[in-house]
């Protein structure tokens, strides 16, 4: 990813600076902190297995969505990540649905009894906030218009079997969240789930799809100066079902990783999400993986990827790391298959080739139990 703009790196800066003030504050009143060497003392010893395609449905064919449910099912996938874009949906305005793309998807998880993990994001053009007009980038003015969105969704989907939610996709990185800011996204999240389990309280709703990379020069917020402002803020860490987090490890095995990685955030270092979240009064809070992966090529210069033999065992590696994590109940492996359109090493995070034959990490993900 390149550099931020400077006006935007100053703002994110200025953010940055006023939770990590606010976090001295708390870490000065909070009574039996645990910590981060206490609380990776065991971890879950189970975690389910998911498979996470990005926007990738919504453009399938029926053909595609179709072999992708037949495949996740084989495989043994609990459920598939995807998006349901706030921005497709309601294109059309306010009070305008078209949710033909992800009737689409709901009918193909339920004909191969696949569950689904549905990605709340992307504002649509007229609920935007002034000035902000990068596609994909742009909270929304009011996050009421947002969580009348997730109402709607919840409506049309929990009576088919559709009970987990993510709210936003990696809100601490600008390229999700233009200027990433936990109190926006942490009232955003809180009006999101109250309308959610207006219409299905026993729903999941999860926090966060943060970044676990994500640094001030890349313009983004670490993720542990982020929840924790979150967690102080809002309301959004006592009320969420769990917290959704991406530590990929750029090409090392997670069980290898040394202490600035992203995996080693989850519960080895000094803060780190768990003891976030044990000084936020929510110690238990299960840790879904909702997005883990490695590159096998770039269609650009940059020679960030690993080869197909050492995907195959980043995806073991990772499955047999995050048991022994604490808290960690789900690991969803990101992508499917390879997708061309896409810029440099994006393009080649699949578990099969863009024409889809499987590379060796396929297998390895089949026989994950």
């Amino acid at each position: 990813m390149s550099s931020a703009p400077r006006g935007l790196r100053i703002s994110i800066i200025l953010v940055a600076l006023a939770v990590l003030a606010a976090g001295a504050v708390v870490a000065q009143t909070v009574v039996g902190r645990r910590d981060a060497a206490t609380l990776s003392a065991a971890g879950t010893g189970t975690v389910a297995k998911g498979l996470a395609v990005g926007n990738a449905m919504s453009f399938m064919s029926e053909a595609q969505l179709d072999r992708l449910m037949s495949d996740a099912a084989a495989a043994g996938v609990t459920s598939v990540r995807g998006d349901f874009s706030w921005r497709l949906v309601q294109a059309g305005g306010r009070t305008a649905y078209d949710w033909a793309q992800t009737d689409r998807i709901v009918e193909a998880a339920n004909r191969h009894g696949v569950g689904l993990l549905p990605i709340l994001t992307e504002t649509p053009d007229w609920a935007r906030r002034l000035l902000c007009v990068v596609p994909g980038a742009c909270p929304p003015r009011d996050p009421d218009d947002f969580a009348r969105f997730a109402r709607a969704a919840a409506e049309r989907y929990a009576p088919l079997g559709v009970r987990a939610w993510e709210i936003w996709n990696e809100p601490n990185l600008a390229r999700f969240w233009a200027v990433p800011n936990p109190l926006g996204y942490g009232r955003l999240f809180v009006a999101a789930q109250s309308a959610i389990t207006s219409v299905d309280p026993g729903a999941t709703v999860l926090l966060g799809g943060l970044a676990g990379g994500a640094t001030l020069i890349g313009g983004g917020l670490d993720p542990r100066p982020f929840l924790r402002g979150v967690c102080l803020l809002t309301s959004a860490c006592r009320v969420a079902s769990g917290l959704a987090y991406h530590p990929y490890t750029d090409g090392t095995l997670p069980s290898k990783t040394n202490q600035l990685s992203a995996w080693a955030k989850i519960s080895r270092t000094t803060p780190s999400l768990r003891s976030v979240l044990a000084d936020s009064g929510v110690p238990d809070l299960p840790i879904w993986l909702t997005e883990v992966g490695a590159p096998t090529g770039s269609n650009n210069v940059v020679p960030n990827y690993v080869t197909e033999s050492v995907q195959a065992q980043i995806v073991q590696d990772a499955y047999a790391t995050a048991r022994t994590e604490p808290g960690v109940v789900s690991l969803y492996w990101y992508s499917y298959r390879d997708e061309p359109g896409l810029v440099g090493a994006e393009a080649f995070f699949g578990l099969k080739r863009a024409d889809g034959s499987p590379k060796p990490a396929w297998q390895a993900f089949v026989d994950v139990r």
